[in-house]
């Protein structure tokens, strides 16, 4: 495969990392939340182009020095959805602990490093090659004139 190829496939799968759950306003040291990862196909639908589906989604977790998974320093899990077609999308929840913050100084300018995600996906070769050709037929229909046939 073409690296282009790759890389325009690779654009297409979009992660969109959110932090829920988080109990009050403000997340302190030792709280339970939720990292919602959100996994995007932005690829666009168009008739007569390769229908790009990305299927055994997998989502890793990895700790870091300021927040880890409760399950451990490392989780990989599926997705809510095995599989996601053009323009569709799914996620995954991952329950989470806040271990600790930033020096007051640093944690005034910046924001602490809650996890590292990394999603796998694989294209579904067989519905990318699969062809498909879209035609409209057009016919111009009278109104009843009246023959008898």
């Amino acid at each position: 495969m073409p690296i282009d190829t790759w890389r325009g496939l690779r654009n297409f799968l979009v992660v969109i990392p959110r932090i829920r759950d988080v109990p009050g306003n403000r997340l302190e040291v030792t709280e339970n939340f939720t990292l919602r990862v959100g996994l995007q196909n932005n690829a666009p639908w168009r008739a007569n182009t390769p229908r790009i589906v990305f299927r055994n989604l997998e989502v890793t977790v990895a700790a870091t020095d300021f927040a880890s998974p409760t399950a451990g320093p490392v989780v990989t899990q599926g997705f809510n959805d095995a599989d996601i077609a053009m323009t569709e999308g799914t996620i995954s929840d991952i329950p989470m602990v806040a271990n600790q913050t930033l020096p007051w100084l640093q944690d005034i300018f910046l924001r602490e490093e809650v996890a590292q995600i990394t999603v796998t996906a694989e294209v579904d070769w067989q519905q990318y090659f699969q062809i498909t050709r879209f035609v409209t037929v057009n016919r111009e229909i009278d109104r009843f004139s009246g023959r008898d046939n």
